[in-house]
């Protein structure tokens, strides 16, 4: 398949001064298994802006909205 993203990841590693990789996957059991492969190997790496408790979820939700997240917030029980 050719490149879907074009180049943004070059563009939004310029902007933010940072090394960009965008990685795409389908339900298809290989895009599975390669994603398992690259979490074994610790290449995927997700950054983690915030943790909140279940009980925060209504604040961990305002902050996403807000439109300056730039990882993922994570809901823990």
């Amino acid at each position: 398949g050719g490149n879907t993203f074009g180049p943004l990841p070059r563009i939004a590693g310029a902007a933010f001064n940072r090394r960009v990789s965008v990685l795409s996957a389908t339900t298809r059991a290989e895009g599975l298994v390669e994603l398992a492969r690259l979490v074994d190997a610790g290449s995927l790496r997700p950054e983690i802006t915030a943790r909140f408790p279940l009980e925060r979820t209504a604040e961990a939700i305002a902050e996403v909205a807000k439109g300056h997240t730039r990882g993922k917030m994570v809901i823990e029980p």
